[in-house]
């Protein structure tokens, strides 16, 4: 998936800039986004996402 992918690149991705790479609604990256945290592979941040660390519980 893209947005793993930026995140393994990048270790943040931003909502907008997500948006505006895959020329689609900062919405759809929310939604996808939040998708991606319900099965622990990514962190929701403040207009954004980072990696899962490691070692953090869920």
């Amino acid at each position: 998936m893209i947005i793993l992918d930026e995140l393994k690149t990048k270790k943040r991705v931003v909502n907008k800039e997500l948006a505006d790479f895959l020329q689609v609604s900062c919405n759809t990256i929310r939604q996808d986004i939040k998708d991606l945290a319900r099965v622990n592979r990514l962190t929701i941040v403040h207009g954004g996402a980072l990696p899962i660390e490691p070692n953090s519980v869920r």
